[in-house]
């Protein structure tokens, strides 16, 4: 009877162990996530380099009234045509001696088009998408996530990740500590 009750309790205790871990691992990711879509500021998070940003493609298509499926079809015509490695939009401008720098070109058929029938908002994301495939992964032509540091707009080291998780282990074993004591005051023991 003893034996059993160790048994359970010991369960119980492994159950908790489990939860605690999980909450954990789901504050830590979510921690990690991109700060656009959770809609508040992290200093470090995940970034997808070179994805579209289709907010403002779908923001277009509405003011233009499209159905749903025209804008799907849209916003998937450009990251078809983002991941084209065939698409290939930009010139080479000499800035000095033998030295020479990637930029958009403006006479490019798709890109003359996408500056002439849409927003400036649709433009810039598809030209951001574009500059940031070209920069982090030009072979590949695909996006990909990276440890991103919000605050300087750049790729964020190994250690300020390090850095960053350990900080938000912190705040989670202090909540959780405080979370227990009030618990403890309030069952009186």
């Amino acid at each position: 009877m003893e034996l059993q009750k160790k048994s359970e309790s010991f369960e119980e205790e492994v159950k908790e162990k489990d939860k605690k871990i999980e909450s954990l691992e789901d504050e830590l990711q979510t921690g990690l996530e991109d700060n656009r879509v959770r809609g508040f500021c992290s200093t470090i998070s995940v970034k997808r380099i070179g994805e579209l940003d289709a907010k403002p493609l779908i923001a277009s298509a509405k003011r233009r009234c499209l159905s749903e499926e025209d804008t799907a079809k849209f916003v998937s015509l450009w990251e078809d045509l983002l991941r084209d490695p065939n698409w290939h939009p930009f010139k080479v401008i000499a800035i000095g001696e033998g030295e020479g720098k990637e930029m958009i070109d403006e006479e490019d058929e798709k890109i003359g088009m996408l500056k002439a029938e849409c927003d400036e908002d649709v433009y810039d994301a598809v030209v951001t998408a574009l500059k940031e495939l070209n920069e982090y992964n030009p072979s590949g032509r695909y996006p990909f996530s990276e440890l991103w540091n919000n605050k300087e707009e750049r790729k964020a080291t190994l250690k300020e990740g390090v850095e960053f998780i350990l900080k938000r282990w912190k705040t989670y074993k202090y909540k959780e500590s405080r979370l227990k004591r009030s618990t403890f005051q309030n069952q009186g023991v």
